[in-house]
């Protein structure tokens, strides 16, 4: 049987801003490795609400979207040319 070869998954780092206010040169430098970081605690309070409901409305289009409907939750999709 042949299979596909598998590359190796890099560990995502994942940082709590909760914790800190900086980056630690070794979590910059998995950063680097891995080509992604998860920041948690960066955005809190207001401006956390703000943004949610700011793109509540995309969140919203791409479940359209990918549910082959037209209308979720009172938002028209905005992709649909029908």
């Amino acid at each position: 049987m042949n299979t596909p070869a598998t590359r190796p998954q890099p560990t995502v780092p994942v940082v709590d801003f909760t914790d800190q206010d900086a980056l630690s040169p070794a979590q910059i430098e998995a950063f680097l490795t891995a080509g992604l970081l998860i920041i948690r605690g960066l955005v809190r309070g207001t401006k956390l609400a703000q943004l949610q409901a700011e793109t509540l409305p995309m969140v919203d289009a791409a479940r359209v979207r990918a549910a082959g409907m037209t209308e979720l939750s009172g938002w028209l999709d905005p992709w649909d040319t029908a």
